[in-house]
């Protein structure tokens, strides 16, 4: 009978949790980008609503993904064969996530009216430029704008690319769109202003 190794068994489950997330992040680069904050206990978690004030109370949601490592296998294969199960798992986990993020934007938007409907028309930058005039947009220390990114279809984007450059070359396209960014930095300074009083 083996001995039982508490203290290895931990480092090896910390190190295996590591390495799972760390795979999740490169499968889904997009949570890269959005914060978090780590909750020891509990199951539900509650934020305040901007623009509203209300308080939204949510319970967490489950992601997981199911790793069988085969008993009785020598090494070095053991460890390729739980290399590949982290992966695997990892990429079942970055796919839960990505599709929890978007029925969430999806909800949000729905909710606030921001849900912008193309009927079907062929995405334009005049329909880029009414989602940005919807959005609440921040500003970095130099007033510059934190823009959103945008996630689109790889056949979407193909689909564009070719026009991208004459929408940064188009001297009318840039005016309309400074005039927004000028319109939302008024916006900003509002609301920090605002803040800046209530705190």
């Amino acid at each position: 009978m083996l001995p039982d190794l508490p203290n290895v068994r931990r480092w090896a489950a910390k190190q295996a949790t590591k390495n799972l997330w760390r795979y999740a992040l490169e499968a889904a680069p997009l949570m890269r980008e959005i914060g978090s904050h780590r909750h020891h206990e509990g199951d539900r978690y509650s934020f305040e609503v901007h623009d509203s004030g209300r308080i939204e109370k949510r319970t967490f949601k489950t992601v997981s993904a199911k790793m069988v490592l085969k008993t009785g296998t020598p090494q070095p294969a053991r460890a390729e064969e739980m290399e590949q199960q982290l992966r695997k798992a990892a990429s079942e986990i970055a796919k839960q996530h990505h599709q929890m993020l978007f029925t969430t934007i999806a909800e949000a938007t729905k909710e606030t009216g921001n849900a912008i409907d193309a009927r079907g028309r062929e995405f334009g930058i005049a329909m880029f430029h009414d989602a940005l005039r919807t959005m609440w947009i921040d500003f970095d220390e130099n007033e510059q704008p934190i823009l959103p990114t945008i996630v689109m279809h790889p056949d979407m984007l193909a689909a564009i690319a070719p026009r991208l450059k004459a929408w940064d070359a188009d001297p009318v396209i840039q005016a309309e769109f400074k005039d927004i960014i000028s319109i939302k930095r008024q916006e900003w300074r509002a609301r920090e202003s605002n803040r800046a009083l209530v705190g």
